[in-house]
């Protein structure tokens, strides 16, 4: 499994600049969705290398230590098409491996496996704990797990970063949500808004 994930992580970095083109000359002057592909060779050869990605996938609710593996080579440089195809699918692995595992407990275990590189894909897991849209408010041990995530993830200068706390923001006190607005405030205006829309999430919980 781990030499067919590698395989799928070497060819997405070997096709990447084709399917790049391909994108830039489809678009003819828009704005395309860059989460969808630009051509049937670019969905066939998506294909290809989300039949080894599932199979991965389904093995880590099993080992979630294998998650270090899935998310190395899914970040590798220019692995785009890898990336995509784990990311489509990290809505079900997350659910599996939080009914599995709880949601806190796998939080904190994959945290730990990512290093900087595996950044982005610690972030769309820990936004598929608590996708937009469901009822449940996040526990509370979730939100602490991820206020020790932002703290364990900080920059060498001290700096924190707010994207580790706003997919808990519906499930944060109201005195806590307090002190981390400067945090979004400061952020850039996609994370400023990422942090918006749970607010708005959590007003309408409590309504």
């Amino acid at each position: 499994a781990v030499s067919s994930l590698e395989r799928a992580s070497q060819y997405a970095i070997d096709n990447n600049d084709r399917f790049k083109q391909t994108k830039k000359t489809s678009s003819k002057g828009k704005d395309l969705d860059q989460s969808s592909p630009a051509s049937d060779e670019e969905k066939a050869a998506l294909e290809k290398v989300k039949k080894p990605a599932l199979l991965f996938m389904a093995l880590c609710v099993r080992q979630p230590d294998m998650m270090k593996q899935l998310m190395h080579q899914s970040c590798r440089p220019f692995a785009t098409l890898l990336s995509k195809a784990v990311k489509e699918n990290m809505p079900k692995l997350t659910r599996a491996l939080a009914t599995k595992h709880g949601s806190a407990t796998i939080a904190s275990q994959v945290a730990e496996m990512a290093g900087n590189e595996e950044i982005p894909m610690l972030l769309a897991f820990l936004d598929n704990l608590t996708p937009l849209g469901d009822r449940n408010l996040p526990k509370e041990d979730l939100v602490e797990a991820c206020h020790k995530i932002q703290e364990s993830k900080k920059s060498d200068d001290g700096k924190m970063d707010p994207r580790f706390i706003i997919p808990v923001v519906a499930g944060m006190k109201r005195v806590d949500l307090v002190k981390k607005l400067p945090e979004f405030v400061m952020a850039d205006d996609n994370i400023f808004m990422a942090a918006i829309e749970q607010m708005g999430n959590r007003l309408q919980r409590h309504a």
